[in-house]
């Protein structure tokens, strides 16, 4: 799907390559943070603003979006245009046993709960409970490619919704009611910075890399049993990080090298959660 391209310059839009894909294999991918409205998964995996096919030639990625969108009258075909496809578990299957390969599906794994915590400055991630698409990867053979986009969380300026709040309580249930989240939200305007509806100038870098020892074979049954490490564990002296390659403690954040490329501390801590 082509866009204006004055969009990626508002954004400030940028596609990092860190790792080849290979074009006769599926993926499934997992991009952090959801934002507000995800800004950087569409434009980058349903659109060409960042060259996409250019850097990964034979990769048509699929981002995935809750069934509800799907179906809005002519809203439909623009979302199918873009390669969107909805959150049905066999839609998902279906991406990810194509023949030949060349077929990401890509999910924001916090999605409308983890827009309440979407704010300049942090990254607050919802993983926890949130492990299936690893299961979906494990059953199809699928390998997954962690993905994060640095600066989503900067475009926007929300209302305090502090856990305890009224607010977030209210928040919380339409949440759980319809699937959909309403955070409160502002940026700037056309003319002045101060209040409006149009993104802040802020950077968004977007970086992913396949992880080999995660998916490529299938997983022969549907009992239970998979243990999925790479969640924050809380322990008596703070948070670690398992590694979800070994299941085993990683590093501390501050002193591990990212496999990506050399971030900041902050940044660090949510790549190595992969």
């Amino acid at each position: 799907m082509q866009v204006q391209p004055w969009l990626t310059r508002l954004l400030s839009l940028q596609l990092v390559k860190t790792a080849e894909l290979d074009p006769s294999r599926n993926y499934l991918a997992g991009f952090h943070p959801q934002g507000i409205m995800a800004p950087g998964a569409f434009v980058n995996l349903c659109t060409e603003s960042t060259s996409f096919s250019s850097l990964f030639p034979g990769i048509r990625p699929h981002l995935i979006m809750l069934p509800f969108w799907f179906r809005v009258p002519f809203f439909r075909e623009y979302l199918m245009m873009g390669g969107l496809v909805t959150s049905d578990k066999e839609s998902i299957a279906h991406i990810l046993n194509r023949k030949g390969g060349g077929n990401p599906a890509a999910i924001i794994i916090g999605g409308a709960q983890e827009a309440l915590n979407a704010r300049p400055g942090a990254y607050t991630l919802l993983l926890r409970n949130r492990k299936g698409f690893i299961k979906l990867a494990l059953l199809h053979g699928a390998a997954l490619v962690p993905m994060f986009s640095f600066g989503e969380n900067d475009l926007f300026d929300q209302v305090e919704n502090s856990p305890s709040s009224w607010l977030r309580w209210i928040q919380d249930k339409l949440q759980k009611t319809t699937s959909f989240s309403f955070p409160l939200f502002h940026g700037r305007g056309i003319f002045q910075y101060s209040f409006g509806f149009i993104p802040y100038r802020q950077p968004i870098t977007t970086v992913g890399e396949p992880r080999p020892r995660l998916g490529g074979h299938r997983l022969q049954g549907k009992g239970p049993g998979l243990c999925a490490a790479g969640d924050m564990e809380m322990g008596p002296h703070g948070a670690h990080i398992l590694d979800w390659e070994t299941g085993t403690q990683a590093d501390s954040p501050s002193t591990r090298q990212s496999g990506m490329r050399t971030v900041t501390e902050a940044q660090r801590t949510m790549v190595t959660a992969y």
